[in-house]
């Protein structure tokens, strides 16, 4: 990350982001859309606050979603990048979350309150989708390419409630495994 205000405005400039606030904590609030598509970002060095508009940082290298905004007023867009998982993904996302394309197999890390939708897709269906998802996908024929391909397109009030779900099974399965563990150590007492 980026450790001084100089250092973040000349990131900015260069990425032509325009209307925007460097706060004291070093985060950066932009008055408009941020469009970072396709400039072979590995990673983006700065912490963004809150963006007014879309937030674009499709078809770039970026392996995770550190430096994302923590909150966008209309649309995310990290299609199209090799992210696993949705770690550091926006808090409050008042439109879409789009990540079609991307080799993600989990729901790990994803907390965002979605105003819109959580769109996925992939051509490879064992190899890229998402495992607490597998239910929704919904097979489709890629006319242009010649190929199939699998879709997703959840509500936000589906996706979180599916999170919901997982977290108490998970929750569920921890204390499971705790009341076992502890009936096995009082068999052998």
């Amino acid at each position: 990350m980026l450790q001084t205000k100089r250092e973040i405005q000349a990131w900015l400039d260069n990425y032509n982001i325009q209307q925007y606030i460097i706060n004291e904590d070093l985060t950066v609030d932009v008055d408009t859309d941020v469009d970072l598509y396709g400039q072979e970002l590995i990673e983006i060095p700065i912490q963004f606050g809150i963006i007014e508009g879309d937030f674009q940082c499709n078809s770039n290298i970026l392996t995770s979603l550190k430096g994302c905004p923590f909150e966008i007023k209309r649309n995310f867009n990290c299609s199209l990048n090799p992210i696993t998982n949705l770690e550091f993904s926006p808090k409050i996302i008042k439109g879409d979350f789009k990540c079609y394309s991307t080799p993600l197999k989990s729901l790990m890390g994803f907390d965002s309150r979605l105003g819109g939708y959580f769109k996925h897709s992939c051509q490879s269906f064992e190899q890229y989708k998402i495992l607490e998802l597998s239910n929704y996908y919904i097979e489709k024929d890629n006319t242009i390419l010649g190929g199939k391909y699998w879709d997703l397109e959840l509500s936000g009030m589906e996706i979180n409630n599916i999170i919901s779900l997982i977290f108490l099974k998970n929750e569920l399965s921890n204390n499971l495994n705790k009341i076992n563990a502890n009936e096995k150590k009082q068999l052998k007492i």
